[in-house]
């Protein structure tokens, strides 16, 4: 199976520049807590993403409203056969946070195919240097996260 990654380096800081459904695996306790670990180990030793070392950083907490907005995009996405950071109503990841009830001063996301589980998606994300420090960035501080058959939605932001 081809695995594949689309870089969103969606680091906003600023508002203004701002087949079929597979099986779906809800947020649960074990999601949430394996990929926010496996994210949060990362972050506590740091890492090279690309060719430039990323230093520790601390760690993010995990936020429902990212989630939702994580989920409503993965869903869209399994539901679709699409994968874009676009939604298939023209939505973007600021606009589904918003939507979410997430007012951010700082939001970025990342979205994958084709990954079994939590630490084979974050392994991957390492390997893609935007997604990796999109996974680094201490301008985050809370996270997101779903799973929807092979569709995988990771959503970061920073509350205003």
């Amino acid at each position: 199976m081809t695995i594949a990654i689309i870089l969103c380096w969606a680091a906003m800081v600023i508002p203004a520049c701002a087949p079929a459904l597979s099986e779906s695996l809800p947020q649960t306790d074990t999601l949430r807590e394996s990929i926010l670990q496996a994210v949060n180990d990362l972050r506590a030793k740091g890492c090279t993403c690309g060719s430039k070392r990323m230093p520790p950083v601390a760690p993010v907490t995990w936020n429902e409203k990212l989630a939702t907005a994580a989920q409503r995009h993965a869903s869209d996405m399994a539901r679709n056969g699409h994968f874009d950071h676009t939604g298939t109503d023209g939505s973007t990841n600021a606009q589904r946070v918003v939507q979410a009830g997430y007012q951010w001063r700082a939001v970025a996301e990342n979205i994958a195919y084709g990954y079994q589980n939590s630490a084979a998606v974050v392994a991957g994300w390492v390997k893609s240097a935007g997604h990796c420090k999109n996974m680094m960035s201490a301008a985050y501080t809370e996270m997101g996260a779903a799973r929807e058959g092979v569709y995988w939605v990771q959503t970061f932001g920073t509350a205003r």
